[in-house]
């Protein structure tokens, strides 16, 4: 519903867009036919040429004549080093012009393979003892196997689409615009730089935003570009792919040393004055994980707050970053062996049951768990949230876990089905939050950061800055990979082009043979290219 809403508004502002520019280039047409002079018409378009603003079907481009002098500028600061640059960047954009075919072919044949896999897979499972695995063992990937909706999984060699709302966090959709827009720039910089190195008039260059994506673009002088030398050329044509990878290079960087581990002081922002003490920012890691964030809908909603550091899961694993997260939870699922789970808990000969209809007490949710004791407590029950009910009631007749005595008991505990676990979440300074349910549940209901703010630090600015350098991480090789492929409207063809020149000169070579094999490889890409993406899109929609 939300994604919907977000296109309906794009949609909205476009038509707009559109509405205000036919209605002001109308009103100045209809005067200049009646002979009227209109000086705000002319005006109007005056300051749409001035900025090299372009209009089109929900296209919107700005064109600037300014940038190319300061290519050449960067371009004869040091001339050899950057043919020694861009030298480099030919070898790395030929090596991609082969694996990007190769990675595309995989991915074609790869529904094929799973399809026969599973085939076979399904052919030995009748023949087998009929036990289904897939419900009493556990995997070893920490996945669970049933009732749980997860997003999409890949392998690292596959190569599908990203959709904002649909393979792409919706709420990441800013975040993924601006990586888009900062990778084309930082591409078509590298054409800039490397054609101002070999005197090829660059004629403009610009920015544009197409629907919702963002772009950017340079525009060469074809004579010049045709008449220099095919090493030169080639220069020309890999800088985009090559600078896409030092791009990714420098995000990776970045982004294992965001955190400067000594001291593990990662950011200190020193106070102003002797009164500004209160307000130092300070950001550690390596102590627990800090929760940004939690679901509304979920049952942790009333347990986990802003800024609780989560130290352990279960006591016994401790975390210290995210990751130390997903291996204790798949720890937890790996030691599970049947529907019964035992958990110590502080009190005191307690049994934990499923509450009936008939003993419910006041304020406790359908899915909500129960839990007896003989102690006296708030009242004569004690329960925590379970799954999907939150808890909307007053706190009367509910008491904390600390509530219920300070030593331990055993829960025995019958799962319904084989992906519920009872997780003890430890936080720091509080009582453990238990949760019942998936630990996939458990890792889509809260947000959170490996930077635990020590004073007034942001806690989204280190996760914003994270998501950004992971998409960068992300995104820049696999456009460097798919601009390189050898295809029709991709860097990849003019990189063929030329290094089929260098590599059969005429007239030693038949200009006619070699061109064909040119079309012919670039036609092949090509249909291999739609049929991933139609084979892509046909496994997302799935």
């Amino acid at each position: 519903m939300t994604n919907g809403f977000f296109l309906i508004g794009l949609f909205v502002i476009w038509t707009c867009i559109h509405a205000i520019h036919a209605i002001l280039a109308t009103i100045g047409a209809a005067r200049e036919a009646k002979k009227i002079s209109s000086q705000f018409s002319s005006s109007y378009r005056a300051w749409l040429e001035k900025h090299g603003i372009q209009l089109s079907f929900l296209t919107l481009s700005l064109t600037s004549n300014r940038i190319p002098k300061y290519f050449r500028r960067i371009a004869f600061l040091s001339p050899r080093f950057w043919r020694l640059w861009f030298s480099a960047g030919v070898f790395v954009g030929c090596f991609l012009l082969f694996v990007g075919p190769i990675l595309i072919l995989y991915n074609v044949f790869l529904p094929v393979f799973a399809w026969i896999t599973s085939v076979s897979a399904s052919t030995d499972t009748s023949h087998g003892s009929g036990i289904d695995h897939s419900v009493y063992d556990a995997p070893s990937d920490g996945s669970s196997n049933e009732g749980v909706h997860r997003p999409q999984s890949y392998s690292r060699l596959e190569m599908y689409p990203l959709i904002p709302g649909i393979n792409v966090p919706a709420e990441h959709t800013l975040v993924f615009v601006i990586v888009i827009l900062v990778n084309s720039m930082f591409h078509e910089a590298g054409h800039g730089i490397a054609a101002a190195l070999h005197d090829v008039y660059i004629e403009n260059c610009g920015i544009f935003v197409q629907f919702i994506m963002p772009g950017a673009f340079v525009t060469l002088h074809s004579p010049q570009l045709n008449a220099i030398k095919a090493f030169q050329q080639l220069r020309i044509f890999c800088a985009g792919v090559w600078h896409n990878l030092i791009l990714a290079l420098g995000a990776m960087a970045f982004l294992y040393l965001l955190p400067v581990y000594k001291h593990n002081i990662c950011c200190i922002l020193k106070p102003t004055s002797a009164n500004a003490v209160r307000y130092l920012t300070l950001l550690t890691v390596h102590v627990g994980i800090v929760v940004v964030s939690v679901h509304p809908q979920s049952p942790l909603h009333s347990s986990l707050n802003k800024q609780d550091i989560i130290t352990a899961i279960d006591k016994d694993c401790t975390i210290k970053e995210i990751s130390d997260l997903h291996k204790c939870l798949a720890s937890t699922m790996g030691t599970r062996t049947t529907t019964t789970i035992e958990k110590c808990a502080n009190t005191p000969d307690d049994v934990f049951t499923r509450f009936s209809e008939t003993r419910k007490p006041e304020n406790l949710g359908r899915e909500e768990l129960y839990l007896r004791t003989h102690k006296e407590c708030h009242s004569a029950d004690c329960a925590f949230h379970g799954r999907h009910h939150a808890f909307r009631g007053a706190q009367e007749g509910r008491c904390k876990l600390n509530d219920c005595g300070a030593s331990y008991s055993c829960w025995n505990i019958t799962a319904e089905t084989n992906d519920m676990f009872v997780i003890e979440v430890n936080i720091a300074a509080k009582e453990p939050v238990l949760f019942f349910g998936p630990p996939d549940e458990l890792l889509m209901s809260i947000q959170v950061s490996n930077f635990v703010p020590l004073g007034r630090a942001s806690l989204t600015a280190p996760l914003s800055i994270q998501i950004f350098l992971h998409y960068l991480v992300t995104l820049s090789p696999a456009l460097a990979i798919l601009n390189a492929c050898p295809c029709w409207l991709l860097d990849g063809a003019y990189i063929t082009k030329a290094l089929l020149e260098l590599l059969f000169p005429q007239p030693i070579y038949d200009e006619a043979l070699v061109e064909k094999l040119r079309k012919w490889t670039l036609h092949v890409t090509a249909a291999l290219l739609c049929t991933l993406v139609v084979v892509s899109f046909a496994r997302i929609l799935q």
